[in-house]
């Protein structure tokens, strides 16, 4: 079975081919164009895309890092806010 990649490259074998899916089947089934040719006018998604998803998840990761030990303490806090009422009204 293809990768989702290889799948997404050539959507004329799909389940539902668009028009120009139908007429690039055709073009390969008569020789007019190679399947090589045809993979090789795939587009992949750039590295620079994925390095940008990857910077953003960094981004995301510091202020996350950045954040945890206030919620720590504020946690830290609330337990002992509890406990101090819960056995002041004993």
């Amino acid at each position: 079975m293809p990768s989702d990649a290889a799948a997404a490259c050539r959507p004329w074998k799909g389940e539902h081919p668009t028009a120009a899916a139908a007429l690039l089947a055709r073009c390969l089934a008569a020789g007019v164009v190679s399947q090589e040719t045809l993979d090789l006018t795939c587009r992949k998604t750039p590295c620079f895309v994925k390095l940008s998803e990857m910077e953003k998840i960094a981004d995301i990761q510091a202020e996350i890092d950045e954040v945890q030990p206030e919620v720590h303490c504020c946690q830290c806090t609330l337990k002992a806010s509890i406990l101090r009422d819960n056995t002041w009204h004993r």
